[in-house]
């Protein structure tokens, strides 16, 4: 009978233990979800950014057929909701013998924030 005196209060201890075991494996797998989401959200700006840097290839070989791409930097308005929040600027450079040598800027965010990305795409079209 002194042996169950004695053994009072371990019930507690062990569900203590439990509980903030269990409770540090909730905030770590909240920790876990939180990041993959931001992971998930930084992958699809830069597609967007890597799609953006394409329209405006495409737009200056449309400009270029046109007769009319221009020298220096031009920023493009995107106008698909798609692509809002990313800045795209083009410029031709005639290379000769009827080719321009293209370069397509796209970025988002603001440089030096985890946030920023920066595509650059460089063709040279006849």
């Amino acid at each position: 009978m002194s042996t169950t005196i004695h053994e009072r209060g371990f019930a507690l201890i062990a569900a203590l233990f439990l509980l903030i075991v269990v409770g540090a494996l909730g905030l770590y797998a909240t920790r876990i979800a939180t990041t993959q989401d931001a992971v998930n959200e930084l992958r699809l700006i830069e597609i967007r950014a890597q799609s953006a840097a394409d329209v405006g290839l495409e737009w200056a070989k449309a400009r270029i057929a046109a007769g009319a791409c221009p020298a220096g930097p031009t920023l493009i308005a995107l106008p698909s909701p798609i692509l809002s929040g990313i800045r795209l600027t083009v410029s031709c450079t005639s290379v000769g013998s009827g080719f321009y040598d293209v370069t397509s800027k796209a970025s988002s965010g603001v440089y030096g924030r985890p946030d920023f990305v920066y595509r650059e795409k460089r063709r040279q079209l006849p």
